[in-house]
């Protein structure tokens, strides 16, 4: 965070993990990043935390970094159609091998 706030040309990005926690200096961040390998724990997108946390990030007007499955992409973005969405690398193996 402290070189970020040396610069305005660095952007933090908060990671959520799968545990959605919400750090109080939420504010501090330029968006959020959702980021799961194969070999990871699923995030489970329709657990109440999960809602929350998107709430939220939502009011905050927070872009969300998604690097997902094809198919948890493609449900992300059905089910949050507010959330302005960053998809990293689109099809260079963004959602794995497929």
């Amino acid at each position: 965070m402290n070189a970020a706030e040396e610069s305005s040309d660095l952007h933090p990005f908060y990671f959520v993990w799968n545990d959605y926690l919400i750090p109080d200096s939420l504010d501090q961040y330029s968006g959020v990043k959702w980021r799961r390998h194969e070999d990871e724990p699923r995030y489970d997108y329709d657990c109440p935390v999960s809602n929350i946390f998107v709430e939220i990030i939502e009011g905050h007007g927070m872009p969300a970094l998604l690097e997902e499955g094809f198919e948890e992409t493609k449900s992300f973005i059905d089910e949050n159609p507010r959330i302005n969405l960053i998809i990293p690398h689109i099809r260079k193996l963004n959602g794995g091998y497929d």
